[in-house]
């Protein structure tokens, strides 16, 4: 299963799948090594991890193991779980807080945004910092990045499309989407 692919909770996709079809040995391919994303793949049900740069014999020895029953997972990323341990996980609206906090909003600006009082924010930011042991919020959002917690397809700005088939990465993925047809171009 890829966990980049658009449009779905592949996490959740995960676990429905392990829900209906327990005995299903499912392993992760991906181009994203971040160690929150790993961890809730696992978490999820997830047989193996493996990064998509990896060699072909890894594919092939980590199809076997899983098929054992047993669980695979590269020695690097292992390492990098490992440390990822003593982290907590970040609940959905302390991200929502933190992302908003590294993009350059003050605290007022994010509890207006996200509907929840600038004392709430504080204590998210409060409770984030704890969590990643980090210091200001930069730091916090330098140890989320790296950790992956932040993995998430961007989405294109309005009036703009993603250049190819998958969700972009980065503003330079999205184009200005043209009008398909003639009458609207003659509106725009």
């Amino acid at each position: 299963m890829d966990l980049q692919l658009p449009d779905l909770s592949r996490i959740q996709a995960l676990i429905s799948i392990r829900k209906e079809l327990p005995s299903a040995r499912i392993i992760v391919l991906t181009t994203f090594e971040g160690n929150a994303l790993a961890y809730r793949a696992l978490k999820a049900g997830a047989a193996g991890y493996l990064l998509k740069s990896g060699i072909r014999k890894e594919l092939t020895d980590a199809i076997r193991i899983v098929h054992t029953g047993e669980k695979h997972v590269p020695a690097e990323i292992a390492t990098n779980l490992a440390v990822q341990m003593h982290y907590e996980d970040l609940t959905v609206r302390e991200i929502e807080v933190l992302r908003a906090a590294a993009s350059g909003r003050s605290n007022k600006m994010i509890a207006s945004e996200l509907f929840i009082s600038e004392e709430t924010v504080k204590v998210h930011m409060k409770n984030i910092m704890y969590k990643l042991n980090a210091s200001d919020r930069t730091r916090a959002f330098s140890l989320a990045t790296a950790q992956g917690f932040f993995y998430k397809p961007r989405r294109c700005e309005p009036g703009e499309r993603p250049k190819g088939q998958f969700a972009p990465k980065s503003p330079a993925e999205c184009h200005v989407a043209r009008p398909r047809f003639r009458e609207d171009r003659k509106a725009a």
